[in-house]
């Protein structure tokens, strides 16, 4: 039996490289080429990842993996999107939360054996201007943490690079309101709305615990209000997943929502966006993605 054709899309920036230096992550690529013949390609800039996959679409891979973080994952899905071929992931970012909702392991070696084992599940991605996202869009203060935060700055200080990043850009921020249509329906207006194909939020925050990756659904968590003690409440409220119970915090689920705001900033699986006017669609089973279990 002929081995599988991989395309291995490695980002070397990505917060947790060092995890294919381990003894796991050096028997794990050992594994990964007994398994099948490893073809692998180095991300060199920012959209790199998404290039390099198309440029491959037609050069006979029978599967792709993403052996970086949350950012990686989104240009290689930006890039695989419309083709059958598989998707694997070899989890090497910061909080890796597309991982973690579908459950693929952390360890480089047991998530090359999540690949091996050959069991995939169909997933949705989200459609942002026609840019795919596998997490999420977030607009308002988010939105504008991460235009503010740099790669360096994030690099060097993991996951609470957000936290630091939202304390600085809080002081100079303005909150702008938010027009909110969902499938026809005016939902009003909001000041931070997050719009969810996980129910994961930085990390093992719950933004939307009903949201599922396979529902062909999208949740819209809407933030009515804004000021410091408004904002302080929401961010605390989130931290132990008790905000849905705020009477000013609303979700809704939609196939297609449209935001508009006069110089709102979004971002897309916490990478830089830009700033709304934005449609937002569905793409129902997308892509196939080797997972544990279904």
């Amino acid at each position: 039996m002929q081995k599988p054709r991989i395309l291995f899309v490695l980002n070397e920036e990505s917060y947790n490289f060092g995890r294919l230096k381990t003894k796991d992550g050096i028997k794990a690529l050992w594994e990964l080429k007994n398994f099948g013949r490893v073809h692998i390609e180095k991300t060199k800039y920012s959209g790199h990842a998404t290039q390099i996959v198309k440029e491959n679409l037609d050069r006979g891979f029978d599967i792709v993996i993403s052996a970086g973080g949350d950012g990686t994952l989104n240009e290689v899905v930006n890039g695989l999107y419309g083709s059958s071929i598989p998707l694997g992931i070899i989890p090497l970012g910061i909080t890796n939360v597309f991982a973690l909702e579908l459950g693929i392991p952390m360890n480089p070696l047991k998530a090359v054996r999540t690949i091996t084992k050959g069991l995939t599940k169909e997933v949705d991605l989200g459609d942002a201007n026609g840019r795919l996202f596998t997490m999420m869009v977030g607009a308002g203060l988010d939105g504008y943490v991460i235009h503010n935060l740099s790669h360096e700055f994030k690099k060097k200080y993991g996951a609470p690079s957000h936290i630091i990043e939202g304390i600085k850009s809080y002081r100079t921020y303005t909150p702008r309101p938010i027009k909110i249509h969902a499938d026809g329906r005016d939902l009003g207006t909001g000041y931070e709305v997050i719009i969810a194909n996980t129910s994961s939020y930085g990390g093992r925050f719950k933004i939307s615990p009903v949201a599922s990756v396979d529902d062909g659904y999208l949740d819209v968590v809407v933030f009515r209000n804004s000021g410091i003690l408004k904002d302080t409440r929401y961010f605390f409220s989130v931290i132990i997943n008790r905000h849905l119970y705020l009477e000013d915090v609303n979700i809704y689920r939609a196939k297609e929502i449209h935001l508009e705001g006069s110089g709102v900033y979004y971002h897309l699986d916490s990478e830089k966006g830009g700033t709304l006017p934005l449609t937002v669609k569905v793409r129902e089973k997308a892509v196939r993605v080797y997972v544990e279990k279904e």
